[in-house]
């Protein structure tokens, strides 16, 4: 206190001192005389301004040329750092890109040769299932005539002679015979028939084994030949036959006699004669002797082969029983490798003679039936991959999206089709409709996926432009906060540096502002505020930030920058200058950006509400008037603080009070004071100008 009524009190001295050196024309010439000074010094002034301006356009001309340059250098150092790149992109864009169109081209081919590669092992899986089921009946059938054949086969009596009848022939024979007998004969007489006919064919049998091979094989050629299919041929043999027959039992008749007769002599003849000299022709001579011993040799000779041909006979029957128990259980062997397949309701075919072709046969028929069972299993396999593939196709979440669009019921149907249960049978019958539908549906998707990457090219160009204009933007701020003359150590200095840690170049800027856009699309939440959108593209662009620095208000005016960070940290008038300094900076941009004019455009006005109780620093208050006036803002500031030093500080000073409306209740305005203006024009004429 004791200070400042020194400085009243020396305010007073010098407006006494004042008021004595007033001219003889007193307060009036004084300010007719200070009104042609002001007149004189707001030329100069706008002269100055003039100047000053020019020189700030020219530089701020070369700083953006600077700028410009630095630019246009890093362009050319990344283009140059790139270069290698994009050449090795052009070499891979031949080699894989467009190969890669080409392959994209030939899917359609591919796709429709896949589906008629579908559809036939659709075919052959079916015709494989169709043999297999066939196989499957034929060796069920198989094993059920085996096991039939093997319980009748135990049942039956060893056969006396081989016949060449189908068993199906042999089988409707004995019933057809049984049939009959049981017509004609009671059971037991039948039976005893049967018995009785049974060794007669067992007799039978015997006589025929006992007819030499020849004989037998032209038996059979007999039989086998046309000539046994004709019944008046085999009529009149059969007669001959018969009468042969007959002629043959007389004359075995007429032996039988001949031995008994024989016998009885031989009975009748006396003991001590011996009995195997009985039947012995005496010799009369030598020349009958010999004779007879030629009869007797060649007789002896001839019951020496026909003993050895019946040994023959004999040894050949054997062999025969054992080729043909050797052939039964091949055979047998055989069915057993088909007991899968199912006997068929009629034979069909022949079992080969050798048994080397049977096996052969055999193995062919079971290597078929393994590949056709491969086959049918690979076919299944198949399907059940394709069924479960095309599910899993179907299932797919993005599909969902799709189902909301306006085709969204045929897209849930289709879905539902692909989903449920016996997908093949349901997709088979419509398949070529289905097809026909999907490929048209694909064109029109990828018609409004072109339409809508031209409209997302439209909004990623326009917003990488808003994007430059605000970097440009944060340039001009930056360079319209340089701070004009006659200020101190801050002269031509930038208040305010907001700059790019890593400014990004056009094609990044389009790249990220792409990749925004596309974020947005894929979550669904779209910006519709622009104010945000611009800030969240020019944040994407610049992908590690800004960096923004401020002078410090202080005294001494150091040239050390700060972070705007720290202006939080700063006291009520440091924070209030910093804070007009910028506004006015933001006021002359908008003015450039409304106007269109980079030079003379004014900030406007800007009244602020008692001011001085945070900031009442002269240096600040100086400050803020220059940086003011630099950008053609002018401030109106509203005080009721008596602090004479702060107040005389402004060129216009102003008397004001608030008065209440008479007319009004509960309104008032604010008027000049005229009690209180002489006090204000003489503070206002006694105080020093810096």
């Amino acid at each position: 206190m004791t200070e400042q009524r020194g400085r009243d009190a020396a305010r007073i001295a010098r407006i006494e001192a004042f008021v004595g050196d007033l001219p003889a024309d007193g307060i009036d010439g004084l300010r007719e005389r200070t009104s042609a000074a002001e007149s004189a010094l707001a030329r100069a002034r706008e002269h100055e301004d003039t100047v000053s301006e020019e020189l700030r356009t020219i530089r701020e001309g070369a700083d953006e040329v600077a700028g410009l340059l630095a630019d246009r250098r890093e362009q050319l150092a990344r283009i140059g750092a790139v270069l290698p790149r994009v050449a090795a992109l052009a070499a891979g864009e031949r080699d894989v890109a467009e190969p890669a169109k080409a392959r994209l081209a030939a899917i359609p081919d591919e796709r429709s040769r896949a589906a008629a590669q579908a559809g036939q092992a659709e075919r052959h899986r079916e015709d494989a299932a169709q043999i297999i089921e066939q196989l499957a009946t034929d060796i069920r059938e198989l094993d059920r005539r085996r096991t039939e054949w093997t319980g009748r086969r135990e049942g039956l009596p060893r056969p006396a002679t081989p016949t060449d009848l189908a068993l199906e022939a042999a089988e409707t024979v004995d019933a057809e015979a049984q049939r009959q007998l049981r017509e004609e004969f009671p059971e037991r007489e039948l039976r005893r028939a049967v018995e009785d006919a049974e060794r007669e064919v067992v007799k039978v049998g015997r006589a025929w084994n006992m007819h030499p091979e020849k004989v037998q094989r032209s038996a059979l050629e007999l039989v086998a030949g046309e000539a046994s299919a004709d019944h008046d041929l085999r009529a009149r043999a059969a007669a001959r036959a018969a009468e042969r027959l007959e002629r043959a039992n007389q004359a075995v008749g007429a032996a039988r006699t001949d031995l008994d007769t024989a016998r009885r002599k031989q009975a009748e003849a006396p003991v001590s004669k011996l009995r195997s000299t009985d039947e012995i022709e005496q010799p009369v001579d030598q020349e009958h002797a010999e004779r007879l011993a030629a009869e007797a040799e060649a007789e002896a000779s001839e019951g020496q082969l026909k003993l050895g041909q019946t040994e023959k006979d004999r040894d050949a029957a054997a062999d025969a029983v054992r080729e043909a128990e050797t052939r039964a259980g091949l055979l047998r062997d055989q069915a057993d490798k088909l007991r899968q397949v199912a006997a068929a309701d009629q034979p069909s075919g022949t079992v080969p003679d050798d048994d080397e072709e049977t096996r052969t046969v055999v193995g062919n028929l079971v290597a078929e039936l393994e590949k056709v069972q491969e086959a049918y299993v690979a076919a299944d396999h198949a399907r059940t991959a394709a069924v479960h593939d095309l599910r899993t196709w179907a299932g797919q979440d993005r599909f969902a999206t799709v189902a909301e669009d306006e085709h969204g019921q045929a897209v849930h149907r289709l879905r539902e089709m692909f989903r449920g249960e016996h997908v093949i049978e349901r997709v088979a019958a419509l398949a070529g409709e289905l097809a026909f539908d999907l490929e048209t549906r694909e064109k029109a998707i990828a018609q409004q996926l072109d339409q809508v990457e031209t409209h997302k090219n439209n909004v990623v160009v326009r917003l990488s432009d808003l994007v430059a204009d605000a970097l440009a933007l944060l340039n001009r701020a930056s360079a319209l906060s340089e701070l004009p003359e006659g200020i101190g150590r801050w002269e031509h200095r930038k208040f305010l540096v907001v700059e790019a840690r890593n400014r990004p170049n056009r094609e990044q800027v389009v790249l990220r502002v792409g990749e925004l856009v596309d974020r947005m699309v894929r979550s669904g939440r779209i910006e519709l505020d622009a104010v945000e959108l611009l800030w969240r593209a020019t944040e994407a662009s610049v992908v590690e930030g800004f960096k923004a620095t401020v002078l410090k208000p202080s005294p001494d005016q150091p040239i050390g920058r700060t972070p705007v960070e720290e202006m939080r940290k700063w006291s009520g008038g440091e924070n209030l200058t910093a804070s007009l300094v910028l506004f006015c900076v933001l006021a002359r941009l908008r003015a450039e950006q409304r106007t269109g004019a980079k030079a003379g455009s004014a900030g406007g006005v800007v009244p602020l509400d008692n001011p001085l109780g945070k900031a009442n620093y002269l240096p600040f208050l100086e400050l803020q008037r220059k940086v003011a006036r630099a950008n053609g803002v002018q401030l109106v500031f509203w005080t009721g603080i008596g602090d004479l030093g702060a107040v005389t500080t402004f060129p216009r000073i102003a008397a004001m009070h608030k008065r209440s409306s008479t007319t009004r209740e509960g309104r008032a305005y604010v008027q000049v004071d005229d009690n209180n203006s002489q006090v204000v024009d003489v503070v206002s004429a006694v105080r020093h100008e810096p």
